[in-house]
């Protein structure tokens, strides 16, 4: 057995409902800066989850069912999804193997419409879902001798006020370079809304740096990534041509040596991401960067300082902060400078305070908050070159004005936390200090023809 990761960091969250025994086992796993879990059931069948956007609090429930392979078990699986459905008054989304078909169409070898496909038709109906077309192919699993048999057993299930969320929801096979049952993509295509406020601009001079990037990840991950994309491309072909016809042997052997080129692939490159991502860590510690004391680091601050720091926000906190900055700069997606802030405070400031609350209380804001403009700025008359541009970020004003308040909170201790050599971002200390002391240091042992070494700390 070979175990994949399914990713790093603290925002990804999972659950799952264990195999039983060489069967079942289903698992939703999603990223918590995207989707607030709001509650979770796991049953025999299935494993339910109730999430909410965190961008606009949309609420929505999705069920990953693994269906039973044995006729007695069928109507208990039908009452979970039943008493699944009564559990939460959200638009909801059923996905997984559900080992039976609807109609005889849905395999290879045809035959009559059984009891069972009329009970699955039954169920869908009841429970007020809808079949989606399936887009890509007919059918979503092979299996039995050289994989003759094929037949759609995978499907996703939505009900229509889902549809009614997203502007069109549509679901398709991808290409399956391990399994026997095909990927299925559900694509939401968006979210039915209004004119989108927030649009990031990427100016046409950007192109070059994007090239610069390409070249780079070529050299890193290049060979990987093609092969990768070359094998899986050969096992997309074998499996377009066993829906047209019947596999040779010779044809079997060939996919299946795809197969595995594609899973050599796949760990070569997920041994390549973790060395970068050890290797980042260990040269950060190796810098300095995860010191925790020693070496005339910095101190420690108190457990006052560290309860200020936590404080709710005041009015009187927040509006000198904003009364420092500069109101004149550009303004960033919400069209709104500074300055229109300074001017509307008694206006608007029960809206931004109680932005600034939540904030506090939840720790995250709309992701949208912090959307950005990104600009360049010509340094002279003709400017044609990638380096003739001053790149410029323009930022919402709320974003903005939190970023103040922290750092004003910051400003008061972190000259106790840093460590005394660091001469940048600090109040008080310069960052030209650091080479005003070395040029001095260097010019007074020429002056007096001595040698020595000295060390520089990055």
């Amino acid at each position: 057995m070979t175990e994949m990761s399914l990713g790093v960091g603290r925002f990804l969250e999972w659950g799952a409902l264990d195999a039983r025994g060489a069967v079942g086992g289903v698992v939703v796993f999603w990223d918590n800066r995207v989707l607030e879990l709001m509650g979770m059931e796991v049953g025999i069948f299935s494993i339910s989850c109730r999430f909410k956007n965190v961008e606009d609090g949309f609420r929505w429930t999705v069920s990953g069912v693994y269906g039973p392979t044995l006729r007695r078990y069928r109507e208990l699986f039908w009452e979970e999804l039943g008493a699944i459905c009564g559990l939460w008054n959200d638009p909801w989304c059923v996905g997984g193997d559900f080992n039976m078909i609807k109609f005889s169409n849905e395999r290879r070898r045809g035959g009559r419409v059984s009891s069972s496909m009329r009970r699955f038709s039954e169920v869908i109906d009841d429970l007020e879902l809808r079949d989606l077309p399936l887009q890509g192919g007919p059918f979503t699993w092979s299996g039995g001798l050289n994989s003759q048999t094929m037949s759609r057993i995978d499907r996703f299930l939505v009900t229509e006020d889902s549809e009614g969320y997203f502007n069109e929801v549509v679901q398709s096979t991808l290409p399956r370079p391990v399994s026997d049952h095909f990927p299925i993509l559900l694509d939401g295509g968006g979210v039915r809304r209004g004119p989108i406020p927030f649009r990031f601009i990427l100016v046409e001079k950007l192109k070059a740096l994007k090239v610069i990037l390409k070249s780079w990840n070529k050299d890193v991950f290049g060979k990987v990534g093609v092969n990768k994309r070359l094998a899986l491309d050969k096992v997309d072909f074998w499996d377009n041509q066993e829906k047209r016809r019947i596999l040779s042997m010779e044809e079997l052997e060939a996919r299946k040596e795809a197969k595995g080129d594609f899973e050599k692939w796949v760990l070569m490159e997920a041994k390549i991401k973790r060395s970068v991502v050890e290797g980042g860590r260990q040269k950060y510690w190796k810098l300095g960067g995860g010191r925790r004391g020693g070496g005339g680091g910095g101190g420690r601050i108190d457990g006052e300082e560290a309860a200020r720091l936590e404080e709710a926000f005041t009015e009187e906190e927040v509006f000198s902060a904003l009364s420092d900055v500069n109101g004149d700069k550009a303004p960033g997606p919400d069209r709104l400078s500074l300055s229109f802030w300074q001017f509307s405070w008694d206006f608007v400031k029960e809206e931004v305070m109680g932005f600034l609350k939540e904030f506090h209380e939840y720790g995250r804001f709309v992701r949208s908050l912090n959307s950005t403009f990104l600009v360049l700025i010509p340094k002279k008359a003709g400017a044609e070159d990638l380096r003739d541009f001053r790149p410029i970020s323009l930022v919402g004003g709320l974003y903005k004005m939190l970023a103040k308040v922290l750092a004003n909170r910051l400003k008061k201790v972190v000259g106790k936390v840093v460590f005394s050599a660091q001469n940048a971002f600090v109040e008080g200390r310069q960052i030209l200090d650091a080479a005003l002391i070395a040029n001095e240091a260097i010019d007074s042992m020429l002056k007096r023809n001595e040698s020595g070494v000295f060390c520089i700390w990055i």
